[in-house]
């Protein structure tokens, strides 16, 4: 995701051994046109530790992929309900609080 939204390796770095540092320290930087949202997604994937890191249940209703992502596609990673309980909302009305709730009530809260 950093890639493709960025253009380059997140921990790229001069030389395999600069990189490698930068890997093990998780040493994450952004470009200013990368969205917070964006920001928050990505650096809460790339954690060192793998237990800490956000459960693959909750990537699809992180508020970055709820912006971004086209419905239909949502449609089919999210059970029925959450996925109304996410789109009855009217714009701007605490999206990621609907969005908390739907996954804890669909068993995402795990």
């Amino acid at each position: 995701m950093y890639e493709f939204l960025v253009g380059n390796p997140p921990f790229e770095a001069e030389g395999h051994q600069a990189t490698y540092r930068r890997i093990s320290r998780v040493d994450l930087g952004f470009p200013s046109e990368v969205s917070p949202e964006a920001q928050d997604l990505i650096a809460k994937l790339l954690v060192k530790e793998p237990t800490h890191r956000l459960p693959l249940e909750k990537i699809p209703t992180h508020p970055w992929i709820l912006r971004n992502a086209p419905r239909h596609s949502l449609q089919q990673y999210l059970p029925p309900q959450t996925f109304a309980a996410l789109f009855s909302s009217p714009p701007g009305s605490g999206l990621s609080t609907a969005a908390a709730a739907a996954t804890s009530t669909a068993g995402g809260g795990r």
